[in-house]
């Protein structure tokens, strides 16, 4: 099996996330069979860039970046959405 690792712009893409996020990130494709990436929007985002992709057509977000989200294991990835 290839060993994979993180290009510069995914390690750019990721800065600002949690240590424990990067570290699993670069485990996982250390071990994966394929190659893979971190997109420009696959790391920690601003509020106004996540607003901005919350309001782009067709929707891929949920979360308009300004409303609080507090942690729960109840929903989805792990957080719960505050209207």
């Amino acid at each position: 099996m290839a060993t994979h690792k993180l290009s510069k712009s995914s390690k750019k893409n990721l800065e600002g996330v949690e240590d424990i996020v990067f570290l699993i990130v670069s485990r996982v494709l250390k071990k994966s069979e394929h190659d893979f990436g971190i997109p420009r929007d696959g790391g920690k985002r601003t509020p106004q860039r996540q607003n901005n992709l919350f309001h782009q057509r067709p929707k891929v977000t949920h979360l308009d970046g300004f409303k609080e989200i507090i942690p729960s294991d109840r929903v989805g990835m792990g957080y719960l959405y505050i209207r």
